[in-house]
């Protein structure tokens, strides 16, 4: 009995231990890409690098080497930036945002040590395309696909952490479901055609 209590205790011990750390790969600067100025009262750099007709590309700050804070990337055909990221030691975390030609948003997304979490959407001339939401890089909760056109939902189907787990609905244009599937632990497991 004592030695199946220390076997267990043991096995209990082993499985409880928490998983080595993820190595989250970081974005480093070589500053010799930028020009760089100090930033008052900071360890942090601003840097700007530029293209040859010396328009500014791409902005943010630096500390140790590392994107911190708010990145911008422009694009010259627009007035408006192209992406705007956000970064904590070279990591992407916080919000991530790709705009259109004319300013307009197109992806919009959010990341925790660079892998996908919380809202996410994408958009065509201002208007949602998917909408979703992601944990720690895994859908968890209602995706869904719209017709941009005319804003209807076209498709949502349901995760939970990466599996389809729930409803998934299909919709004709008068915003009817025409087609709807049960999914348990990304198994089907009921549905079909919606009369």
């Amino acid at each position: 009995m004592r030695l199946l209590l220390t076997l267990l205790l043991a096995f209990s011990l082993v499985a409880c231990q928490e998983a080595p750390p993820v190595e989250v790969q970081r974005a480093s600067v070589d500053e010799t890409e930028y020009e760089v100025t100090p930033v008052d009262g900071s360890k942090a750099l601003r840097a700007e690098r530029k293209d040859a007709l010396g328009a500014v590309v791409e902005s943010g700050f630096i500390l140790n080497g590392l994107k911190q804070g708010t990145w911008t990337n422009f694009n010259f055909e627009s007035s408006a930036p192209e992406k705007i990221t956000s970064y904590i030691d070279g990591a992407l975390n916080g919000p991530y945002i790709e705009l259109d030609q004319q300013g307009r948003i197109s992806l919009l997304s959010n990341y925790k040590a660079n892998v996908l979490h919380g809202p996410y959407g994408t958009y065509k001339i201002g208007r949602p395309v998917t909408t979703a939401n992601y944990i720690d890089g895994k859908l968890d909760g209602i995706m869904i696909e719209y017709d941009y056109r005319t804003n209807k939902i076209k498709q949502e189907v349901t995760y939970k952490m990466g599996l389809q787990d729930g409803p998934m609905r299909y919709y004709n244009e008068e915003g009817k479901i025409t087609l709807e599937y049960l999914y348990r632990d990304g198994e089907r497991v009921s549905g079909g055609i919606v009369e």
